[in-house]
């Protein structure tokens, strides 16, 4: 019985992946319409930026499932009035969670 729980397990988390990896959005000309916002839980280890556009909020942290590690990067590379030729985003939103949709990679900023 333990092995078949194993098997569910992974047959989930691989659909999940599969589904993240699915869902990733190439969106073009992205400008953004502030500076960036910190937001942290509780003893501040659990932190993620908040960057907002004219059309969406979008947060930025790490995704293991996209090999990405850079969040600091991106984030200082946004400021007020930054336009992104091409921006990829991954996720859903989901207001009622605060869930936002997650940016992976960013291009040809000015």
């Amino acid at each position: 019985i333990y092995i078949y729980g194993v098997l569910i397990f992974l047959a989930v988390a691989g659909l999940y992946a599969g589904y993240r990896i699915y869902m990733a959005e190439t969106l073009t000309n992205v400008t953004f319409i502030k500076d960036g916002e910190e937001r942290c839980k509780g003893d501040g280890t659990d932190c993620k930026f908040l960057e907002y556009t004219t059309d969406e909020t979008f947060e930025n942290v790490d995704e293991f499932l996209f090999f990405k590690f850079n969040t600091g990067d991106v984030h200082r590379q946004i400021s007020k009035g930054t336009v992104c030729e091409k921006v990829v985003v991954t996720g859903h939103r989901v207001p009622f969670m605060s869930w936002f949709r997650n940016i992976i990679e960013i291009e040809g900023c000015k």
